[in-house]
């Protein structure tokens, strides 16, 4: 099993930060192993570097692996050390040279060393340089202060975030507050789903969400599968995503276009909220493409369409654009894009939800309106919009922005993603 979490993790070195999307789904313990060393890749990295005396990004992709996957087992999966490192070690040993092998032993002994304790997390954890974040609410404590001395540095590694993404969070929040934002990242996500109609409420498997109409979900997914089957108004969604479309309740739109549909959520949250409305999805990736035509197949309201189809479309009384982001708001759930960002990233992803957005807006109607989306907490990617969509469609806009809430150990019921909406 760890063999193969390493073998997994080897493939996605060469492509660290832009790593492709990991679905959590269902798996044993190379699948958790791999989860988790993705959710805490640089912290696990920094240790490695401070153990070996080199960068860590300087080893070759299997042995950077390796070391990496047995941190996070060590540290943050509570999996027993002298088992990891010695299965670290012999597979080093076998699939890289004997040589390797004792470089694995002496890095991930001294790292052992430098675990002192596991504790409950202080109050003043993001002050400190000798604690590492546990997703389940503890702490680390290292035998010194290991961590940069540097906050937003620290802060970035401990949390396995961009520094650059960490330092816009200090600027424009706060450190308390950009460390609760990191803080949410560390977790683990709880699977949460949208249950307008209570179909839940009886089952051993779900609990109520703070959020009314949701519900957090603890059983098998296999058996959460087969309820989705039995009741349409079910979806797996968190409460923060389904804010945005939540918005547009008090309208009546004949004809709906989901121009970034993605799998499909937000359409079906759609077809439950305006049962008098056709409603036409697609997206620009193949794949997810497909994945709509599969999901929406026979349904007698949505339809699936591709993007060039969709662009020739007029008379749409409400356009959804919930573009491509930064993910800034959701990266507990997407925790391959932890450390991907960067000013140029941003600004290229900004040209595109612009472009987006100009591309689309002949398709309305004459008083047809526009949802705008993110999963972003960033300006540029919300407010910064709001004039050009203000100049084109001549009215005011309303702009939501929600922070994710919830903490390492906290109640999943807590739990919600973050993201923007602008309707107008």
């Amino acid at each position: 099993m760890r063999a193969d979490a390493i073998d997994r993790l080897a493939s996605l070195v060469p492509s660290w930060p832009d790593l492709p999307f990991h679905d959590r789904g269902e798996g044993g313990l190379a699948a958790a192993i791999v989860l988790e060393s993705i959710r805490r890749w640089r912290c696990a990295e920094w240790l490695v570097g401070c153990a070996a005396e080199r960068e860590a990004g300087s080893l070759e992709a299997p042995l950077r692996a390796a070391l990496m996957s047995a941190v996070a087992q060590i540290a943050f999966m509570d999996e027993p050390a002298h088992a990891v490192v010695n299965e670290t070690v012999e597979w080093t040993k076998r699939r890289i040279r004997p040589g390797a092998g004792r470089i694995t032993n002496a890095v991930l002994r001294r790292i052992v060393g430098w675990l002192a304790e596991r504790m409950p997390r202080p109050l003043d954890w993001w002050r400190r340089r000798d604690l590492l974040l546990r997703a389940d609410g503890s702490a680390v404590r290292l035998d010194g202060p290991r961590l940069p001395e540097d906050f937003a540095e620290r802060l970035a590694i401990d949390s396995s975030h961009s520094t650059a993404l960490v330092r816009r969070w200090i600027e424009r929040h706060g450190e308390p507050t950009a460390a609760a934002i990191a803080a949410h990242g560390v977790m683990q996500p709880p699977r949460l789903v949208a249950d307008p109609r209570s179909f839940l409420r009886d089952s051993p498997h779900a609990a109520p969400h703070r959020d009314p109409g949701f519900a957090v979900w603890t059983g098998p997914f296999a058996e959460l599968s087969a309820a989705l089957g039995r009741d349409a108004s079910l979806r797996v969604q968190d409460p923060g995503s389904a804010r945005a479309v939540a918005r547009t309740a008090g309208l009546a739109p004949r004809l709906i276009v989901d121009a970034c549909a993605g799998r499909g959520t937000k359409t079906r949250q759609c077809a439950e909220l305006h049962p008098n409305a056709q409603i036409v999805a697609g997206d620009r990736d193949a794949e997810r493409a497909r994945a709509l035509e599969t999901a929406f197949r026979g349904h007698p309201r949505v339809s699936v369409k591709s993007s060039r189809e969709i662009l020739e479309l007029r008379g749409v009384d409400l356009l959804i654009l919930d573009v491509p982001c930064s993910n800034s708001g959701v990266l507990a759930r997407r925790p391959e894009a932890k450390a991907r960002f960067d000013s140029k990233r941003l600004a290229s992803l900004v040209e595109l939800q612009a472009r987006i957005v100009e591309s689309h807006l002949p398709l309305l109607s004459p008083g047809g309106r526009v949802l705008y989306a993110t999963c972003s907490l960033e300006p540029e990617e919300n407010e910064a919009i709001v004039p050009l969509l203000e100049r084109r469609l001549g009215r005011a806009a309303s702009i939501e922005t929600l922070r994710p809430t919830g903490l390492p150990g906290d109640d999943p019921a807590e739990y919600r993603d973050g993201g923007g909406s602008i309707l107008l």
